[in-house]
C-alpha cells in the first residue's frame, strides 16, 4: 500500500522529521501471509493507537479530539497481525519510535488485542513502551465502540501515559463522541 499526502496539518504533524520528503508519504509498506489468518506488515503505517485517525473523513467529528492530537498518528516499523477467533485479534508491534520514521532510535514495541463480538460493538486495548526523549515512555489506550442503532455510533477512549525522564511525568485523557 502506498499514499502520498499534502497540506497544512501535515505540515505541523511531520514537523519533527529529519527528511522533509518523508512526510509527503502517508503510508508505505508491504505485508506477506504467513499463515492463515496471520499477517506480517512493515514500513510506514497509520498508528494502531487510539479511536480516530488522521483521516478526517473516518472519524465520527471532522476535527480530531486533544486526546488524538496526544497519541501518534503514524508509525514506522513491522506489525505482526493474527485473528485468533471469529471475536479476537491481537497484533505486536516493532516500530521506529512514537510518531517517528526518519530518526533512527532503539526500537519501541507495541501491542493490540481487540475483542468485537458482533458488528455492534468492539473493545480494544492498545499499548506503547519505548525510549523517547532521554527516557522510557508507556502508554495505555483503551478504546470502545457501540452502535445502538442503525445511524447511531459512540465512540470512548481512555488514555494514560508516563514518561520516566528525571522524574516520572504523568497524562491521561478521555473523549466521549457520538
Amino acid at each position: 500500500r502506498i499514499a502520498v499526502q499534502d497540506g497544512t496539518s501535515v505540515d505541523s504533524n511531520y514537523a519533527a522529521e529529519r527528511h522533509e520528503g518523508i512526510r509527503y508519504v502517508q503510508e508505505a509498506y508491504a505485508g506477506v501471509r504467513l499463515a492463515e489468518e496471520t499477517w506480517l506488515d512493515a514500513g510506514i503505517f497509520f498508528s494502531h493507537i487510539g479511536v480516530e485517525s488522521f483521516i478526517s473523513r473516518d472519524n465520527l467529528t471532522y476535527t480530531r479530539s486533544l486526546v488524538a492530537d496526544f497519541s501518534p498518528y503514524y508509525q514506522a516499523g513491522a506489525r505482526l497481525s493474527r485473528r485468533l477467533s471469529s471475536s479476537w485479534s491481537a497484533q505486536a508491534l516493532i516500530l521506529n519510535g512514537w510518531q517517528n520514521i526518519s530518526d533512527e532510535r532503539h526500537p519501541a514495541f507495541g501491542g493490540q488485542v481487540a475483542y468485537a463480538p458482533s458488528e455492534r460493538w468492539s473493545m480494544t486495548y492498545n499499548s506503547f513502551v519505548g525510549e523517547e526523549n532521554r527516557g522510557t515512555r508507556v502508554f495505555h489506550d483503551l478504546v470502545g465502540k457501540w452502535k445502538p442503532l442503525d445511524g447511531v455510533d459512540l465512540h470512548a477512549q481512555a488514555d494514560l501515559g508516563s514518561q520516566n525522564t528525571d522524574e516520572v511525568r504523568w497524562w491521561h485523557g478521555y473523549t466521549l463522541m457520538g
